[in-house]
């Protein structure tokens, strides 16, 4: 595996919610795409990274209407060249997989990522997931 600053491509992360953006004694999503990247600081060192908000709802929430807007989202920027890092809940992570194979073709790597513990959690795993998609992707 390669280090951050060792990326080529751009990488654009967009974040949707799930656990990974949970934080708080009730775990609501409460870390937007910008704050994700803030509670990393070593993804300071890809060179070209960008991120957007698609949703912040936890991952059983995400409508079938959001998750084609994310993949629309994830087409657009895999065919800028951009590598995609989505960030989602575990329980929707698989179908969100899905349907960005489904209608994505490309070269692009589109990495999908999210966490078993909220942000706020000891030992939150999150952080952790989202810098090795970084890289990935």
């Amino acid at each position: 595996m390669g280090t951050l600053g060792e990326l080529s491509r751009p990488v654009r992360l967009i974040a949707v919610g799930g656990t990974i953006s949970m934080r708080g004694e009730r775990a609501v999503p409460t870390l937007d795409a910008a704050a994700l990247l803030d509670a990393l600081p070593q993804l300071a060192a890809v060179p070209k990274l960008e991120a957007e908000t698609a949703a912040s709802v936890p991952g059983t929430h995400l409508s079938l209407l959001q998750a084609l807007e994310v993949a629309q989202r994830v087409c657009s920027a895999a065919d800028a060249g951009d590598g995609v890092v989505i960030t989602t809940g575990t329980d929707t992570l698989e179908e969100l997989a899905v349907l960005c194979a489904m209608v994505y073709g490309g070269e692009a790597p589109v990495v999908l990522t999210g966490a078993n513990r909220p942000a706020s959690s000891p030992g939150a795993d999150g952080p952790a997931n989202l810098r090795h998609a970084a890289v990935a992707g």
